[in-house]
């Protein structure tokens, strides 16, 4: 996978791993708007499976069950 250049990429790699940035350098705008400076900022590529765990930890794990969709398993 090709690291963050400061165009659109791909969040997921092969390996299962999302690239995110783990810290945002910001930046202002001239119109006064803020946006994150993808070159200055820190990325990193953390398994998919580490951030549902937290994210699980962190906001609980339960979904009502009428908004849970059929996943079929073969």
């Amino acid at each position: 996978m090709k690291k963050e250049t400061g165009t659109q990429h791909d969040l997921l790699n092969a390996n299962n791993a999302c690239h995110i940035p783990v810290v945002g350098y910001m930046v202002q705008d001239e119109n006064g708007n803020w946006h994150m400076d993808k070159e200055r900022s820190q990325w990193a590529d953390i398994p998919a499976d580490t951030i549902a765990q937290f994210l699980i930890q962190r906001m609980g794990g339960s979904i009502p069950e009428a908004d849970v969709p059929a996943v079929e398993v073969s």
